[in-house]
């Protein structure tokens, strides 16, 4: 798994923000009337102190209400309320005295509070508004707040020295609250906020809740920070984080429950900052679900820096699942800008599934020197991402360049998962479209258990200027099928640079109409292709090829080696699937194959280019390594036939007495060799010659009558040669007659038995050919 150090800028308030969850609320009844009820009340917790409520008053000429008074310690300002409403077209405006940079308010009676017009401060202060009983922004809701606002339902502001501002323990001491810095919020908070109106804060604005519904905008000059402590996440409305000049904030979302996206959430400035050894990072978007699924639902996720400076990161992470869906689109442009799909800050949580359909991932740099930034997704069980192809109007994921910069380079797109990727109609780029430059392209890497590429699906790295086009890894333990897709890494025709290469590590690969190849048809050399793997199947006019350079020019071409020992490398003969290292002006590229056998294919010497054209739809599958100009290519194929030896076993005893093989008779009857039953009978014929029809040796010892059985005894009365047998055979007394022994075998003992019966013997060699594999050489394949 990737893991990914993340940089995040500090809200100006220094609040630390709990994670949390949500559960959607309808309030839409509510939030289109005013509340007859609607009051600002205070209370009287804080003595002579206590706030006041000025109305008529002119701000910005408008009648206003202005809140004065509270308790002031430091630079901090404290309110309380047993109500507090905002009716509509209602203006209520906190009072901002010199030398006050926050101002605190609560409510401790028992009913939420209903922002239903315009709620600001007359001042840069900070406001902090704690209800936990909940917080209504209405349709019309609108702020005025040149700082910061953090509406939170927790029931207590708390500070570093363990005192708080509490809304159901009031009476609390407010002597020590001077400095709020790294305030945080109580844990108890089951209500909600909702929002439907408009808010824009100059500065941070932070929403945090037991639930959150967000059907109205949110924009901010600094961080959005919207955090769920139970429930869900429900986000309807805009959020941006923006600044025209210097650094945005940071969007970060993080919910124990579900959060569902259904609009844009953008982070954009014109920043030439880069801080900490260039590793500082602003305008981020994070989304965290430590116990649920986020779903993106037609949305955009965008970060933007189109100065110098580091462009944003989008952190997308989950406990479950991660769906991103129906033209959703998650971008970051400019410098470096990185986007991490299941992958956090820590490996605490990881979700289990990720399914991308019809939506995109991009990460380009068009305006700067820097280089592309990555895009990097991971799930424990499952990735699934398909209908993506940002050319037809759907999605991509793309990590690319496409500038007249200095050589920058193209970013990496890394996918993993422990178990099954599916790409389904989906286009992998990792490109430099840069036509002057020495930028390289990025890299493509997936590791898996299983792959599946099909439909159409195209991986690729490619470059147009001088440098290297990138390269391809790809492992799973499991195995691989490329059905009818591609996966390249290429030189455009005007580059000059070397071609990527290819790299894939697997149990089994299958290819069915499915393309390998590394080209370079510009006048760089071609990238070379690493294929190891038990078996390789190739099907219907699959290819491997490394190519380099058009006619009558270019580079050489890459080599291809296939790493199948101790497997099988098959191709339908009449499928068209070819294995081709080829070049125009510079020299052929070589392939290397080692496996136990190569099927179907046919070995090709050099090709003419309108030969090489020829092989694809000449109804053959070949290997062929050539040149038009230049030298041929070589062809090594390395195969391991069944070795013979591997079917004998070394005999724990001589079972041949070399002295006793001078005589190739069975010995005089008191001198047998062979004396009983269970001895070994020597080799020879005894005497006899070759055949029926041959003479004696003169010396030789008179054999027994023998039948010769090329003989044709037509008539049914029996030869005089069978009377004289069967009559010996009657007279005859001799011992049990010996038989030839024709197997061995050990006993109970581990002693080596002779028998008249031939031994079964058990196949010491396995060929390796599977069912699948045979059914293909045997022709029996099925469609």
């Amino acid at each position: 798994m990737v893991n990914n150090s993340r940089n995040f800028a500090q809200s100006q308030a220094g609040l630390l923000l709990a994670k949390g969850t949500i559960i959607s609320v309808s309030v839409v009844s509510i939030l289109t009337s005013d509340i007859s009820s609607a009051q600002i009340t205070p209370d009287t917790t804080l003595g002579n102190q206590s706030s006041r409520v000025t109305t008529g008053v002119n701000i910005k000429g408008h009648e206003t209400d202005l809140i004065e008074g509270g308790v002031q310690r430091g630079s901090s300002l404290f309110h309380s309320f047993t109500e507090f409403n905002v009716n509509n077209g209602q203006r209520v405006y906190f009072a901002n005295p010199t030398g006050i940079a926050d101002i605190f308010s609560r409510v401790t009676g028992s009913n939420a509070s209903h922002i239903l017009g315009t709620l600001g401060v007359h001042g840069a202060a900070n406001l902090y508004l704690l209800n936990p009983n909940g917080i209504i922004f209405g349709t019309n809701a609108q702020l005025d707040i040149q700082g910061s606002l953090f509406a939170t339902t927790a029931d207590s502001f708390e500070f570093p020295d363990g005192s708080e501002f509490s809304a159901t323990n009031p009476q609390a001491p407010l002597l020590t609250m001077s400095v709020p810095v790294g305030v945080q919020y109580g844990l108890q908070q089951t209500a909600s906020i909702t929002n439907q109106g408009n808010l824009v804060t100059g500065k941070n604005l932070t929403l945090n809740a037991g639930s959150l519904d967000l059907q109205g905008k949110l924009e901010a000059g600094g961080d959005i920070s919207l955090n769920s402590q139970q429930g869900t996440i429900d986000i309807n409305g805009e959020i941006i984080s923006t600044t025209p000049n210097g650094i945005a904030g940071d969007v970060t979302i993080q919910a124990v429950g579900d959060i569902h996206i259904f609009k844009n959430i953008k982070a954009s400035s014109n920043s030439d900052i880069i801080t900490n050894n260039d590793q500082k990072r602003y305008n981020n978007i994070a989304i965290n679900s430590t116990g649920g699924s986020i779903y993106l639902n037609g949305s955009q996720l965008n970060v933007t820096n189109s100065g110098s400076g580091f462009a944003g990161d989008i952190m997308i992470n989950a406990n479950d699942q991660i769906s991103i869906l129906n033209g959703s689109k998650i971008s970051s442009n400019g410098n470096m800008g990185r986007i991490f799909i299941g992958v956090g800050d820590s490996n605490k949580i990881t979700p289990k599934r990720v399914n991308i359909d019809n939506s995109g991932l991009n990460v380009d740099n068009y305006s700067s020197d820097g280089n592309t930034g990555s895009i990097t997704i991971y799930s424990f069980e499952e990735i699934s991402i398909k209908n993506s192809y940002i050319l037809s109007g759907r999605g991509s994921i793309a990590s690319s360049r496409n500038d007249d910069g200095s050589g920058a380079n193209g970013g990496t797109v890394s996918i993993e998962s422990q178990g099954l990727v599916s790409l389904d109609s989906l286009v992998i780029l990792a490109d430099v479209f840069s036509s002057d430059q020495n930028g390289t392209g990025g890299d493509i890497n997936i590791s898996a258990g299983s792959l599946i590429i099909k439909n159409g699906s195209e991986l690729d790295t490619s470059t147009s200027g001088k440098g290297n086009a990138g390269d391809v890894t790809i492992t799973a333990s499991d195995s691989i099928l490329l059905d009818n897709s591609k996966i390249s890494s290429s030189l455009r025709n005007a580059a000059t640079g070397k071609g990527g290469n290819i790299a894939i590590t697997t149990n089994f690969l299958t290819a069915d109409k499915g393309t390998i190849e590394a080209q370079s048809p510009g006048k760089g050399d071609g990238g070379n292709i690493n294929i190891t793997t038990l078996n390789l199947w190739l099907r219907r006019q699959s290819k491997i090829s490394t190519t380099a350079g058009a006619e009558g020019s270019g580079g050489n071409g890459g080599s291809i080696r296939i790493n199948a020992k101790g497997g099988f490398i098959v191709a339908v003969p009449s499928e068209d699937s070819n294995i081709v290292a080829n070049a125009f002006g510079g020299n052929g590229g070589k392939i290397n194959i080692s496996a136990n056998r190569t099927l179907g294919f046919q070995n090709r010497g050099k090709l003419s280019p309108n030969e090489l054209n020829a092989i694809i739809t000449n109804g053959t599958s070949e290997i062929s390594a050539s040149s038009d100009y230049g030298e041929d290519g070589e062809v090594a194929i390395e195969t391991l036939s069944i070795d013979p030896t591997q079917g004998l076993v070394e005999l724990p005893t001589q079972l041949v007495d070399p002295s006793r093989l001078i005589a190739q008779g069975c010995g005089s009857p008191n001198n047998r060799v062979a004396k009983g039953q269970s001895e070994f009978v020597i080799t020879g014929r005894g005497g006899l010659p070759p055949s029926p029809d041959d003479m004696l040796k003169p010396g030789i010892r008179s054999p027994e009558w023998v039948v010769n059985n090329t003989r044709d005894y037509s008539n049914n009365s029996e030869s005089i040669i069978e009377k004289e047998m069967n009559l010996k055979q009657l007279s005859s007394n001799t011992s049990t007659p010996l038989v030839e022994a024709v197997g061995m075998v050990h006993n109970a003992n581990g002693d080596v038995v002779l028998t008249t019966q031939p031994a079964v013997a058990t196949p010491l060699h396995y060929s390796g050919l599977s069912s699948q594999v045979c059914g293909l050489i045997q022709g029996n394949v099925r469609e």
